[in-house]
């Protein structure tokens, strides 16, 4: 009995695992993300990397669907398949095959690319020296199969039915033509069919039979693993692997500050690897991209990135921009400059702040870099006469910044251009009517230093209520962002629509038959980024509804 009771216990749990396991892989079959089989087959010293899936996750099919929906002339799944599928049979009808024929009986789910640089596939392939002299480029397209012998079918009779010569030839095992003309090279490779330079191709046979793929790259396993899992396309970058190879063929010297100039100073002199994904939500587009932070200034700017006065911006603003210690990505920029004058030889960086300040009587340092705080950028209008914007910059030393402002005031004049005292929000400033243009450039400064174009954009900038923050569209937009990201850009798409059509774009009837459908729908875009350790995030959002 008790042997019994075993037996029925060890079954009974080996019956649960069994539909727990069924349960998993079939939540992960039609709705989990999909997974990219193709960069086994990239070779692990690609400089770029490129995935697209034909046939996305289900979450993602459901969520270009709701986003179609909301397109009244986008056309159905069916539609847009059609489309596309008269596109492919313009060019295929050139060698007298069909889409429908003769592609889609082995075509898989996914697209991939990858190119390599030329140093690395000549460590990896001495004998393709002379390939690689001709400027064949190490580069290929891997397009999953479903029916290896289908596809196999296809490149056969389109090589037969083209004007291009091809050659059979053999590597390690693996048949491909080589097109006589070109040097591309097409064959098959473990159920994909792959397409690209010979040299390509070679590196692809070489990871199937073992040699290290991209996956076997830690960095770009760390890089990638930071997106957002369930995504539509995937692209890899590193930038290390180029300045590498400019090094190493002496196009620049070590450490590459030759190759970038002034960019050594933000510490780019080697770009870090970056991971980019798109995906689709079922109210919005969102491009993502992530990257280790560089050493240097760069790294610490985009450290120290935020929102700076975005939020406090006029209520109204169609499109702003906001600046975390404005002062100091300011100072970075401005060394990049000192540090390309000295090293053009017209002296040291002490001479360039010098002159700096002989011309204008300020010294760019102390006088006008060192007040700057939070800032930003703000348009507004609902037409093209209503049109102003203008630069708020959070003063940390008044006293400093009102004297730079009068000191600039008197280089205006110096010019020839006439001045006016203002006072707007209580704050005190001068105006400038440019010749021509219907309002004036105002500046004020007080605990903030505002410069705009015509009178209310500076009192709204100055002491803006209501304020950004309290806006609706600019709420979804960060919102759409995500948790944990911080906004650094927004624009009101519906608002610059309105703005295009009291422009006079409605009067156009191929604006309201064809376009306008089209930008009815979009409603917001964002950007902005989230840091963690050592790593940033950036996204950009395309709201729609």
């Amino acid at each position: 009995m008790k042997s019994r009771v075993l037996v029925l216990t060890i079954v009974g749990v080996l019956g649960f695992a069994a539909v727990a396991f069924a349960g998993v892989m079939g939540y992960r079959m039609f709705f989990g993300a999909s997974q990219d089989e193709a960069v086994a087959l990239v070779p692990e010293g690609a400089l770029v990397y490129g995935n697209v899936f034909l046939d996305p996750s289900m979450d993602q099919k459901r969520a270009i669907g709701d986003l179609l929906e909301k397109f009244p002339q986008a056309p159905s799944a069916d539609e847009a398949r059609n489309q596309l599928v008269d596109l492919f049979d313009k060019g295929l009808a050139e060698i007298d095959m069909t889409f429908d024929e003769d592609v889609d009986p082995w075509l898989g789910d996914q697209i991939a690319g990858f190119s390599m640089t030329p140093n690395d596939l000549i460590a990896a392939q001495p004998s393709d020296a002379a390939a690689l002299e001709e400027n064949a480029p190490a580069a290929a397209f891997l397009v999953a199969s479903d029916d290896d012998d289908a596809a196999l079918a296809f490149i056969d009779e389109a090589a037969s039915r083209g004007d291009k010569g091809f050659t059979e030839k053999s590597y390690e095992g693996v048949d491909y033509k080589l097109s006589e003309s070109d040097g591309n090279a097409v064959g098959i490779v473990d159920g994909y069919v792959v397409v690209g330079s010979e040299p390509g191709l070679k590196a692809v046979v070489d990871t199937s039979g073992g040699e290290p793929n991209l996956m076997d790259d830690e960095t770009y396993n760390d890089t990638i693993d930071r997106l957002t899992e369930d995504r539509l396309a995937t692209v890899y970058f590193d930038g290390r692997k180029l300045t590498e190879a400019l090094e190493k063929s002496g196009a620049a010297p070590p450490g590459s500050d030759g190759a970038l100039g002034g960019l050594g100073a933000l510490g780019l002199n080697a770009v870090e690897p970056v991971g980019a994904a798109l995906f689709a939500q079922s109210d919005k587009v969102v491009f993502e991209a992530t990257s280790t932070l560089p050493e240097g200034a760069a790294g610490d700017l985009a450290r120290s990135a935020g929102s700076g006065l975005l939020a406090e911006l006029p209520a109204d603003s169609f499109g702003a921009l906001g600046f975390t210690d404005f002062g100091k990505t300011l100072t970075t920029f401005y060394e990049i400059a000192a540090q390309a004058f000295t090293g053009a030889g017209a002296g040291t960086a002490e001479d360039f702040d010098q002159q700096f300040e002989a011309q204008t009587g300020l010294n760019p340092r102390e006088d006008l870099l060192s007040w700057m705080g939070d800032a930003g950028v703000f348009v507004t209008g609902a037409d093209p006469s209503s049109v102003a914007g203008g630069l708020v910059v959070q003063s940390t030393d008044p006293a400093t910044s009102s004297a730079a402002i009068g000191q600039i005031e008197k280089l205006l004049q110096g010019q020839g251009l006439q001045t006016e005292p203002v006072s707007l929000a209580g704050v005190n400033g001068f105006k400038v009517q440019p010749e021509g243009s219907p309002q004036p450039i105002v500046v004020l400064a007080g605990d903030k230093v505002v410069v705009a174009y015509g009178e209310e954009a500076a009192e709204a900038a100055y002491n803006a209520d209501p304020a950004l923050s309290s806006s609706e569209t600019f709420q979804s937009a960060l919102g759409g962002l995500g948790d944990g990201y911080t906004p650094s850009g927004y624009f009101d798409l519906t608002a610059i629509q309105a703005l295009a059509e009291s422009a006079g774009a409605a009067q156009f009837p191929e604006y309201e038959q064809e376009v306008k459908p089209w930008l009815e729908p979009l409603s917001y875009v964002a950007f902005g980024s989230s840091v963690d350790g050592d790593r940033v995030t950036q996204r950009l959002v395309i709201g729609i509804e």
